[in-house]
């Protein structure tokens, strides 16, 4: 009995023994699976790209125990069930253990295209991790731009130019209006001459006009820039590219190595981005009487051509005097003119357009000794005066000379000393004034247009803004005509820190100054604040409605 006991003790025993053995082993001690010994996944809230036109910024949170990562993209679409560099655009990053730390750029992208992303991490003791792709399963790149701005714009013609050794293929010119993507567009394939110079030469383009081109890489767009071309060069001008003031004194003193087959009309284009300056030179700059018609062209571009002509004058007969596009200037508002007639000639007209005018004396200057003829018409259309000094616009104080006409459009005056923006000492002159704005304009006590008591004298003005006047003060005043009754006003408007003589108004006063009507005269800011708009509908230069 004993001996059974003690058996089944012992047998109890050694069981119990084998349970608590089997018990004390550890639960991580098993034999694992390599297979499933596998790396963390990259968190996919944690991914961010910030995309460039050609390359991207991948930030990550880094995984514990990887070694290194790797990143597939490509512009089809990547799941779980494509390998590997599967798809027919894919790219694979860091097979070569080379990406071990965020952020990492990729480059050589395409401008404007979606990409798909994936990425795992890797290491040599585990298995890497399963795929991780982007919370929005893409990204798009920004737009690409390597064309340069378009240079040498005319009116039939311009010229492309883009970053040197870019892989191109093809351009696309279309008009560039609001209401419709694509208007007449012209597909251009690039030849290998063209690539090789990086540049190409539009042609056959219609003046005037606004346009698109974009540059290819196959299907990619690469850039795209907008211009507008010029007026065209007018027909029947030679033209002659002026490439500083020395060769000006040329073209005037030497007029017969420049006058071709057109009866000596010619065209004198000045380089965007050029200064033409004469005001060192010891004589006033004349157009000889062999030029018939002169245009003094600013070819466009970012900014205008500077010229300095310190008082242009005009010898003989001519039928026209244009400057266009131009940034004309001299000094100071104390110094010298643009126009400075003071020898015997006509001209039929003289046209200024589509320029700036500033720091110099006077714009257009008939007051000499030796100023004789007549002058048909003078226009003023389209430009920005500014700082204009004590002869203003126009001082035609001379007799024996007849004028026509004046006409002042489109325009601004901003700050003008003199005692008139408009004096004439001729008979029979038609003043018009159409479109315009003024501000820190008149002399105190002085006259807007001063006509000298002479005779048939007539003023139109329209659709115009008069501010403050120069230097304006409380008890300052000012005639709008040195004669009354002389004007025809519609659409008139003046501010109150412009007023007006006892009975020498015109227009309609406004019950508000010139810092409430306008957005900031003082830095030339001449948009019409809000509450205004109404009041001066239609008025002022067009290019402060904009």
């Amino acid at each position: 009995m004993k001996m059974f006991k003690y058996i089944i003790g012992s047998g109890a025993f050694m069981l119990l023994a084998s349970i608590i053995g089997t018990a004390c082993t550890d639960g991580n001690d098993w034999d694992v699976d390599s297979a499933h010994d596998r790396l963390f996944s990259v968190t996919a809230s944690k991914i961010s790209i910030s995309a460039q036109p050609t390359s991207a910024e991948i930030s990550w949170g880094t995984v514990p125990d990887a070694e290194y990562y790797v990143i597939e993209y490509s512009t089809d679409s990547l799941y779980d069930e494509i390998e590997i560099g599967g798809t027919q655009h894919s790219v694979v990053l860091g097979k070569d253990k080379s990406i071990v730390e965020t952020p990492y750029v990729i480059t050589g992208l395409q401008g404007e295209t979606k990409y798909f992303l994936r990425m795992k991490s890797m290491s040599s003791v585990k298995a890497d991790s399963k795929w991780t792709y982007l919370e929005k399963y893409s990204f798009k790149t920004s737009a690409e731009q390597i064309l340069n701005e378009v240079a040498s714009i005319t009116g039939e013609s311009a010229v492309l130019s883009w970053t040197e050794g870019a892989e191109v293929t093809s351009l696309k010119l279309a008009e560039a209006k609001d209401d419709v993507e694509e208007v007449d567009t012209t597909y251009i394939e690039l030849d290998a001459a063209a690539v090789a110079a990086s540049s190409y030469i539009l042609t056959g383009l219609t003046p005037k006009t606004k346009y698109s081109v974009s540059i290819y890489n196959g299907d990619v767009k690469r850039g795209t820039r907008t211009f507008t071309t010029t007026e065209s060069y007018p027909a029947g001008y030679d033209i002659v590219n002026v490439s500083d003031a020395d060769m000006l004194n040329d073209i005037f003193a030497n007029p017969a190595n420049y006058i071709q087959d057109n009866g000596g009309n010619v065209v004198l284009v000045f380089a965007n981005g050029s200064t033409t300056d004469y005001m060192g030179e010891s004589m006033e700059l004349t157009i000889p009487a062999d030029f018939k018609s002169v245009i003094f062209w600013g070819e466009s571009g970012d900014t205008k051509p500077v010229f300095m002509p310190k008082g242009l004058s005009m010898a003989g007969s001519h039928d026209l005097i244009r400057f266009y596009n131009l940034d004309l200037q001299n000094t100071s508002s104390a110094n010298d003119y643009i126009v400075n007639f003071n020898v015997e000639g006509t001209v039929g007209e003289i046209l200024i357009d589509n320029c700036n005018i500033s720091k110099t004396r006077g714009v257009v200057r008939v007051q000499s000794d030796g100023a004789k003829g007549s002058i048909g018409s003078i226009n003023i259309d389209n430009c920005v005066l500014t700082d204009i000094g004590s002869y203003g616009v126009l001082q035609t104080k001379v007799s024996g000379f007849t004028l026509n006409s004046v006409s002042l459009s489109n325009s601004t005056v901003n700050t003008l000393s003199a005692g008139g923006v408009l004096v004439t000492q001729q008979n029979n002159v038609h003043i018009s004034i159409d479109a315009c704005t003024f501000y820190n304009c008149v002399a105190t006590g002085k006259s807007f247009i001063d006509i000298n008591k002479m005779s048939n004298v007539t003023v139109d003005v329209k659709n115009t803004i008069i501010g403050q006047l120069y230097s304006y003060t409380a008890e300052s005043t000012i005639k709008a005509t040195s004669v009354k009754g002389i004007a025809t006003t519609t659409n008139l408007f003046t501010t109150t820190d412009c007023p007006y003589n006892s009975g020498y108004e015109w227009g309609e006063i406004l019950s508000v100054s010139s810092t409430e009507l306008f957005v900031n005269p003082a830095e030339g800011d001449f948009h019409i604040q809000s509450a205004s708009q109404s009041s001066v509908a239609g008025a002022g230069d067009p290019r402060w409605n904009e």
